[in-house]
């Protein structure tokens, strides 16, 4: 997918991240996500990104747990919905240190300007009991 070594070839990355995906492989679920949304090489497609997206988010995926947040918060994908954002955030944030971890704290700071505390308790219990769910592919 990324060139690296040979010339890049989008279509057929698709076809072999296909291939992990559906043996359950989460990172597979969520580049197969970003191609959808990114319109990388293929045609734009927001439902199947957020559909991939949500494959790998739930199986604990951290960079799907992160792509997901940014859906919710923008309501691009999926409808918005700030309590999902922040819980999926808060979720991702857990899988990261240093500099990458200090961004999604500030995200989650300004995130959390938007909500009620109503809503930011929501999305803190939501996170608490959250759980991973394999691929069962």
């Amino acid at each position: 997918m990324f060139g690296q070594g040979v010339p890049r070839d989008y279509q057929r990355a698709l076809v072999w991240l296909r291939k992990g995906a559906e043996q359950g492989d989460a990172s597979a679920e969520h580049y197969i996500g970003w191609m959808y949304f990114s319109g990388n090489r293929l045609e734009k497609h927001y439902g199947q990104a957020a559909e991939w997206e949500s494959k790998a988010a739930r199986q604990g995926y951290g960079p799907a747990q992160d792509m997901l947040s940014l859906m919710y918060t923008e309501g691009v994908c999926v409808t918005q919905d700030y309590v999902i954002a922040y819980m999926w955030l808060n979720l991702a944030a857990t899988q990261f240190s240093g500099d990458v971890l200090e961004f999604m704290s500030s995200r989650r700071d300004q995130l959390a300007k938007k909500m009620t505390v109503e809503q930011i308790a929501t999305a803190q219990k939501l996170t608490r009991e959250w759980k991973p769910v394999p691929n069962t592919k």
